[in-house]
């Protein structure tokens, strides 16, 4: 049977990035050296049938220290938040100190505040609840603070997020180069969670410059938050007509609005890890206009997958923008460079390979 791995992450049925990764990776685990079992952590699931999931009790809690007695690898899945260091810190300190066990963190968001706040006196409290077999983070940057801690550079590995292979299995590189010679309304994309730190109005405000010039062309927004009535009421003002508002989407609707959509905007100015929407748009052959945010300007280049934007000023998305459209060399060479690079790198499947590969040299296996 091999080694058992246990990892805590969010049940993949929630909405999110973690969530997101699991639910697109799990069935791509094939190791024979391995088991793999999951602990849903966080709010209650609504299904009782679930293996594990934590109802937020010392009962559950207790329930869960039993399953990581049990398992030879426990692997953790915060972001750096408060919050989240608090319960896997402890979960982490708990695993590896007193049962003895392999850890993993994998973290999947990055807080500039609490980064701060480490640096001024708590490095070495994080270190202790943090003392793992091996760190993973989304960016360079995260990396080079890891090490500024005084973490061993062998432990730390920059891994990506991942893309459901699913999402460009009939993709055709060749359609979405067609599309761009076509005559179509150019329609642009923004598909997020709608947050205002995501760049939603600049979004907005930049489609309402570029209407000016292209009345036929449609932004489409895809995505819940606690921001989107805000979005509605502000598109109402600006564009009623032109923008659609989608909510969240998955499956063979979000393929068919990346395949219907033709360049993707996300001027972020949030605490990023590795936007996935970002990755997806690139493997469907959409450039990219964003804001070199966390991992983002260590995979996206500028100028050849689409642009990285210093600014959230609307007016220089709109000239992102215009280049791409009165370029069709550049737009296609954007488009194919963006989709080989991402199908590369990014598919789940080869995101589990890595993964593997990864716990098995901590299990020695």
């Amino acid at each position: 049977m091999g080694k058992k791995v246990l990892i805590l992450c969010p049940h993949p049925e929630r909405k999110g990035g973690v969530a997101h990764y699991y639910r697109a990776i799990k069935r791509h685990f094939s190791s024979d050296n391995l088991t793999i079992q999951y602990y849903y952590t966080g709010k209650k699931s609504d299904n009782p049938s679930l293996p594990f999931r934590i109802k937020h009790s010392i009962k559950d809690i207790l329930s869960l220290l039993t399953c990581i007695s049990k398992y030879d690898m426990i692997h953790l899945n915060p972001s750096l938040d408060m919050k989240a260091i608090i319960r896997d810190g402890i979960y982490n300190f708990i695993a590896k100190r007193i049962f003895r066990k392999k850890t993993i963190v994998f973290f999947h968001g990055w807080s500039s505040d609490l980064e701060n706040t480490i640096n001024n006196g708590f490095i070495p409290i994080f270190k202790i609840i943090f003392n793992c077999d091996c760190i993973l983070v989304l960016a360079d940057s995260f990396k080079t603070k890891l090490l500024s801690w005084g973490y061993d550079p062998d432990k730390i590995i920059v891994e990506t997020t991942n893309i459901d292979d699913a999402l460009f299995q009939n993709f055709s590189i060749e359609d979405r180069l067609a599309r761009i010679d076509s005559n179509s309304p150019i329609k642009l994309l923004f598909l997020a969670r709608i947050e205002k730190n995501k760049g939603i109005m600049e979004t907005i405000e930049a489609f309402s410059l570029l209407a000016k010039d292209y009345p036929e062309m449609r932004l489409v927004i895809a995505g819940t938050g606690s921001f989107i009535h805000d979005a509605k009421k502000y598109a109402d003002k600006i564009s009623k007509n032109h923008i659609t508002f989608l909510g969240y989407v998955r499956g063979n609707e979000k393929i068919n609005v990346y395949l219907t959509s033709d360049i993707y905007i996300f001027p972020t100015y949030y605490s990023e890890g590795m936007p996935i929407s970002i990755l997806e748009a690139m493997a469907m052959g959409l450039p990219v206009v964003t804001r070199p945010v966390a991992s983002i300007k260590d995979f996206l280049k500028n100028g050849k997958h689409g642009f990285l934007i210093e600014s959230k000023n609307p007016v220089d998305i709109v000239s992102c923008i215009n280049r791409i459209i009165n370029d069709v060399d550049l737009w296609k060479s954007m488009a194919s460079e963006s989709h080989e690079y991402a199908i590369e790198r990014f598919p789940c499947s080869r995101v589990a390979r890595r993964l593997e590969g990864i716990y098995n040299k901590i299990l020695a296996i």
